[in-house]
């Protein structure tokens, strides 16, 4: 009995999980060939569920809401725009597990997110409505695509932790290049975030 309790794995259960994230990110804000950059709080909400199919490798599937506080100014006399990038979608990671024992994982995740992000807040509603008087459209909300990668541990089965690195690829293009105005983007060039995660038994 004791040499068939000696070979024993103890791999990562699949579960649904749940988890809460917070960290910072960074953003630019461009009008034409001119672009600043600046950082703010970053904090969002996921849910889903992980399938492991041996102690190392597993998948997950999640969906997300995360919110990035920024603010952006085109130099350092002009007054800083305040905006809420809202991000909400579908992501799916691979799992890959370096350490898999009875009480501690570790390892790393990779995957992409897809869904959209819109833009809110004072200072952009104040722009949406002046152009909309000048006859320019002005679109706040877009498609968004993201690379996820980041470090993972659990500790006590159901107790987790993230380090997770989120990548947009596709800034928010506000006003598009018209006779009347120029190409005017807003978009997030990168989140870091510390995530603690509930897996359910």
């Amino acid at each position: 009995m004791f040499l068939l309790g000696a070979n024993i794995t103890f791999a990562e259960d699949s579960s649904a999980f749940v988890g809460i994230g917070i960290g910072g990110g960074g953003n630019a804000f461009g009008i034409e060939k001119i672009k600043q950059s600046r950082s703010g709080l970053s904090y969002g909400f996921v849910i889903g569920y992980k399938k492991f199919f041996n102690e190392y490798l597993g998948l997950r599937f999640y969906a997300n809401l995360d919110l990035h506080h920024n603010m952006s100014k085109l130099n350092s006399e002009d007054k800083a725009l305040k905006a809420i990038f809202v991000n909400f979608g579908v992501n799916m990671d691979f799992l890959a597990n370096f350490i898999s024992n009875e009480s501690l994982e570790f390892g790393a995740f990779a995957g992409t997110r897809i869904g959209a992000t819109k833009i809110t807040g004072k200072d952009i509603e104040k722009s949406k409505n002046s152009a909309e008087r000048l006859g320019v459209k002005f679109i706040d909300t877009a498609l968004d695509v993201a690379l996820n990668v980041g470090l993972r541990t659990n500790i006590a089965t159901n107790h987790g932790i993230e380090i997770a690195l989120q990548v947009p690829f596709l800034p928010v293009e506000l006003m598009g290049e018209t006779t009347t105005t120029y190409k005017v983007t807003f978009g997030q060039e990168y989140s870091i975030l510390a995530r603690y995660t509930f897996h359910f038994d």
